[in-house]
């Protein structure tokens, strides 16, 4: 559960960012901080599942 957890918030971000800059057309430094923001809320989550 734990491993998955952390493959979800190790890949999420990645596949977010390829999206984003492939469809949206949006440049790499709103990317990367869509990137920065999706790591911190996946991570937050994350966290709140481990600790219930």
């Amino acid at each position: 559960m734990l491993l998955t957890i952390l493959a979800f918030v190790a890949l999420f971000p990645l596949a977010l960012v390829g999206f984003l800059y492939r469809e949206a057309h949006i440049d790499t430094r709103q990317a990367l901080m869509s990137a920065a923001a999706t790591v911190v809320a996946t991570t937050v989550l994350a966290a709140v599942f481990a600790a219930v």
